[in-house]
């Protein structure tokens, strides 16, 4: 079992499916009934043990590749029950990460601080956005992002001996190639030629995804960002312009 991790709207669905189309293996993109339920935050809070979120769930682990961004927050629980599968992790710029979060329902990166109960904004997506039930010490909504992208960015940078970094910026250069490296690190073979599905899009074009950092961003939240990431984006290879 290859099971895919990184920060929402990072590029987990589409590196996963590529993966999954490479070398004809059974995937599963999202638990789709954790959208409602979310028993994975009962697993974090000590409401449900992980024990039981498995069994909820066995299906979902039967698949040949697993991706949830929330399994990213459990990999600790995971590492102990499956730890003959193999790990990848989905990095991405912060800045492009957050402004992807915000991007997908319309929310200004220049405002001092936004709404979460919007109605716009499904309940899980609030707990994407809203961290604090995760222990999240900020109340400004770029901090708590950040600190988000701190917090899945550690999983990886405390285990880079047991995960395969993939950053989402490197597989934008090259797809194919770096699904091809990908699958062989992992020892997947090649069952189909994924060479004209690399451009399908998983998910919709954020309206603001062309527009530079500091047209998007206030300077304050740019510089929010970059310095509470700062160490995660200098081991990752993330410049600070």
């Amino acid at each position: 079992m290859i099971i895919v991790l990184g920060n929402q709207k990072a590029g987990t669905t589409v590196i996963a499916a590529l993966l999954a189309k490479y070398g004809g293996l059974s995937c599963i993109l999202d638990i789709q009934p954790e959208l409602r339920k979310r028993f994975f935050q009962q697993v974090l809070t000590g409401k449900m043990q992980f024990e039981e979120y498995l069994h909820i769930y066995k299906r979902v682990f039967q698949y040949e590749v697993v991706k949830d961004p929330n399994l990213t927050l459990l990999y600790p629980h995971l590492i102990t029950v499956f730890s003959k599968a193999k790990y990848v992790y989905i990095s991405r710029d912060p800045r492009d990460n957050i402004r992807s979060i915000l991007d997908r329902f319309g929310t200004s990166g220049k405002a001092e601080d936004v709404n979460w109960g919007q109605k716009n904004i499904p309940g899980s997506w609030r707990y994407v956005m809203n961290n604090q039930w995760l222990g999240c010490p900020h109340d400004q909504y770029i901090e708590q992002l950040a600190w988000r992208w701190n917090r899945m960015t550690d999983t990886y940078l405390q285990n880079p001996n047991k995960m395969r970094l993939i950053r989402y910026e490197d597989f934008c250069e090259d797809k194919a190639m770096q699904i091809k490296q990908l699958a062989e690190d992992l020892g997947v073979k090649e069952k189909e030629d994924i060479s004209d599905k690399v451009n399908v899009q998983y998910q919709g074009y954020g309206r603001n995804r062309d527009k530079s950092w500091d047209q998007f961003y206030s300077q304050e939240n740019l510089q929010k960002i970059e310095e509470m990431c700062a160490e995660g984006m200098e081991k990752l290879g993330y410049l600070i312009q």
